[in-house]
């Protein structure tokens, strides 16, 4: 099989892993034009889609049962990020339930050198093809209301432009 097969038979169809630890970015810098990597194993706390950094917007957050679950704090739209490793050129597809009109699901994307380049809010299921300079991207969970908890469930982030049932990360 090709590489890609290894990929797939190793994770299954789902690539956001929630089971993550808490980190921070690179440079934990507050300004949007700083160059940032994360661990991939890490999720970030107040992270915005594009690219400010104030943990404190995130009052406090759980990740349980495939669940996730994030209050925001005197400023919306800061987020749970998680880092994937992704290809560039080529198009994924985002799917989740959430708990209220204001949830928000954003794709940040960043070039190698940790270069912020763009992101996307939405507030239903979504596709997007990364750009050709993409080397990961974070997906970011958060909601326009100060001070509101935000659930986001069944959430899965295939390869392909079609959105596929929910399977957990990991499933073979």
């Amino acid at each position: 099989g090709t590489y890609q097969d290894k990929i797939d038979k190793s994770t299954g169809k789902n690539l956001l892993d929630l089971n993550r630890t808490l980190g921070q970015p690179s440079d934990t810098t507050a300004s949007n034009a700083t160059k940032r990597k994360f661990n991939y194993n890490e999720v970030v706390k107040g992270i915005s889609g594009n690219n400010y950094y104030y943990p404190q917007f995130v009052t406090s957050y759980n990740i349980q049962n495939q669940t996730i679950s994030m209050t925001t704090g005197t400023t919306a739209t800061y987020s749970l990020g998680f880092p994937i490793k992704i290809k560039a050129n080529t198009t994924y597809t985002m799917s989740f339930d959430k708990s209220s009109a204001n949830a928000r699901v954003q794709v940040s994307y960043y070039a190698s050198d940790g270069t912020y380049l763009n992101y996307e809010s939405k507030t239903a299921s979504f596709t997007f093809t990364t750009p050709s300079n993409c080397d990961f991207v974070l997906i970011n969970f958060t909601g326009i209301e100060t001070n509101t908890t935000y659930t986001f469930t069944n959430c899965i982030l295939n390869e392909g432009s079609t959105a596929l049932p929910y399977e957990p990360y990991g499933t073979r």
